[in-house]
């Protein structure tokens, strides 16, 4: 996505960035978003309608990924002036790709680039965000963001059968995709047990490889808890998402072969990057 400085408050379509093989001239609006050169085909010459052109013309740079997640359209009024034509084309042509998922909008705030599929999150007995990520052809990454040892308390004691006066690890991680920020994450376990836990994080860089040096080959959570909510300013920023956001949250506890508690974790996923997906054969199985 080109970025540039802003033009004066008397133009709405700053300065010409290119100009087209026929001598139309590409534009850079206030949003700073690049508007490719556009000339419209005739109905006579076999062109379909001008609102579907528009939204044509929208969505390429969309699918294509030169505008990316979250970038701001320009308002109606620059894309009217942009392709020559009244607002209610222009918002037929957003209507369209606010129906296939490629924009969203923000009451208040405007209109939004979605930015195509959202990750598919699968929670299963084994969900391993690097494994999902991975698996939808993405690159995961997983940055320790701080961590500290404090006491468990009832709530966090209670998930890992510890007192409340016991040690805890506490560490939070910045997960991503494509070093696109996907969520949030809290992770407890306990001191005791996991003493420097943070080290073997950094050295192995997933939590299931950091877990395995600590003599954990395997975990399972049993049930995985899903609730929805909007994103504070701070979790806003972290995840480089618009105010306001909604995330998906989710809680789980993870049980070693023994059935004993590893780690406890609660994690915010970026609601318009990621879907959860329920595995029916896990959950038949559950139900018995």
């Amino acid at each position: 996505m080109s970025r540039g400085a802003c033009p004066s408050a008397s133009v709405v379509i700053p300065m010409s960035l290119s100009v087209s093989s026929d001598g139309a001239q590409d534009s850079k609006t206030t949003s700073g978003l690049v508007l490719e050169a556009f000339t419209p085909v005739p109905r006579e010459d076999g062109g379909e309608s001008l609102w579907r052109q528009i939204a044509m013309a929208l969505r390429k740079p969309i699918e294509a990924g030169r505008w990316q997640r979250s970038a701001k359209l320009p308002t109606e009024a620059e894309l009217a002036k942009h392709f020559d034509v009244n607002r209610h084309t222009v918002r037929r042509a957003l209507s369209e790709l606010l129906r296939e998922d490629l924009l969203t909008v923000t009451q208040g705030h405007g209109t939004f680039v979605a930015g195509g599929p959202k990750l598919a999150y699968r929670l299963g007995e084994r969900t391993r965000y690097s494994q999902i990520v991975r698996s939808e052809g993405q690159e995961p990454s997983a940055t320790l963001m701080g961590h500290n040892v404090e006491e468990a308390g009832v709530r966090i004691g209670g998930k890992l059968d510890l007192v409340p006066d016991c040690k805890v690890l506490h560490l939070t991680l910045l997960l991503a995709a494509n070093r696109q920020p996907n969520a949030l994450a809290s992770l407890w376990l306990s001191h005791e047990r996991f003493s420097r836990f943070e080290d073997a994080f950094r050295r192995a860089e997933t939590v299931s490889e950091a877990l395995a040096l600590y003599g954990v080959e395997d975990y399972t959570r049993p049930v995985t808890h899903i609730s929805a909510r909007l994103a504070s300013k701070r979790e806003c920023g972290l995840l480089k998402i618009r105010q306001p956001s909604a995330l998906l949250q989710t809680e789980a506890i993870s049980l070693d072969a023994q059935g004993h508690p590893v780690l406890f974790a609660s994690a915010a996923f970026c609601a318009e990057r990621v879907q959860m997906e329920v595995v029916h054969s896990e959950m038949n199985r559950l139900l018995g």
